[in-house]
Formats: C-alpha cells, sequence, structure tokens
C-alpha cells in the first residue's frame, strides 16, 4: 500500500509538473507532450480553448459617504452588522447624524477595490460642538462609540480605507 501510495504521489506531482511547464493554457507545448498522441484537445484541435478560461464575477460599484464626526481627538464609530461588507468592523457613519448646524467639510474621494465591489466613499470631516458630542455620547454603545486617536495604534478593528483615512489626516494634523 505504501508503494502505491508513493507511486500515485509521484504521478500525481509529475502531471502537475507538466500542467505547469508543457500543457499550460494559451501557450501549450504539445511537441514536448509525452502524452500527445493520446490528448483529446491535440487529436481534436481544442488546445487554445482548454481549459477554458474563468468567468469573471462582475464587479460592482457603490457609492458610500462617510461622516467623519470629530470632538477633540475623538471620532465616532459605528460598528456594522455581522453580515455584508465590513462585517463587524467599525467605520464611520453613513448617514448625516446632525442637522445643517454641523460644520460639514467634503475631502478627497477615496476609491477602494473589494473582490466584487469597487467602493467609492465620499468622506465627510465634521467638527462637533460640545452639545452634539454629548448628543452621540447619549446614543451610546448600541450605535457606536469614540475612537481616541492615537498616533502609534488605533484601538478597534477598521477597514483598510477607513484606517489609511485616519492615518492620513493624523500624518497631516487635521486631527489635533
Amino acid at each position: 500500500a505504501k508503494a502505491a501510495a508513493s507511486c500515485s504521489r509521484l504521478q500525481t506531482e509529475g502531471v502537475m509538473d507538466l500542467g505547469a511547464n508543457v500543457c499550460r493554457r494559451a501557450q501549450a507545448d504539445c511537441d514536448r507532450c509525452p502524452w500527445q498522441a493520446d490528448c483529446w484537445a491535440y487529436q481534436n484541435d481544442h488546445v487554445a480553448q482548454i481549459p477554458a478560461p474563468k468567468a469573471r464575477t462582475e464587479v460592482k460599484t457603490l457609492q458610500v459617504d462617510w461622516y467623519i464626526y470629530r470632538h477633540g481627538n475623538r471620532v465616532w464609530l459605528q460598528q456594522q452588522p455581522e453580515k455584508g461588507i465590513w462585517a463587524k468592523l467599525w467605520v464611520f457613519p453613513t448617514n448625516a447624524l446632525f442637522e445643517s448646524d454641523a460644520a460639514i467639510n467634503q475631502l478627497t474621494r477615496i476609491s477602494h477595490r473589494l473582490t466584487h465591489r469597487l467602493l467609492h466613499i465620499q468622506p465627510y470631516w465634521v467638527e462637533l460642538t460640545e452639545a452634539q458630542a454629548k448628543s452621540l455620547e447619549r446614543m451610546g454603545n448600541a450605535t457606536g462609540q469614540w475612537l481616541a486617536i492615537d498616533e502609534e495604534r488605533l484601538e478597534l478593528a477598521l477597514p483598510k480605507p477607513a484606517e489609511q483615512l485616519l492615518r492620513t489626516l493624523f500624518d497631516q494634523n487635521s486631527l489635533l
């Protein structure tokens, strides 16, 4: 049984090497192939069609607004649901939480590619008054929480574009 398993392993390895070096999609080297006489694709002139290319998954484009609410050296984040994009990660609110009395500044739009999504993220910088900050605190942890910005580390799990945006703003001294 050991000899059969060893032989099977060597045969599998040989076929893998053959596929990697001789029988490649769109670059088959049939003249070097030891199985040319038995190859269905070669005999039927289908070498260029096998294997068929994988169907590409359609990339959906999504528009997302991020409201970066800042008070002092803190920003307000909300945890995403268990399912969906960035499940259970902390992100900026995607809807305005205050009426127009807050000072809102539009920042440069960010594009971020996920496997099957292209996100166009429009961040807005919002300086909160003391009363607005206290209003967010009264909402409690059910809807979000404050994140203290620390140069060395960010305390919550953030998606990459949110972390990069915070670090960029911090580096520009926008958060202090």
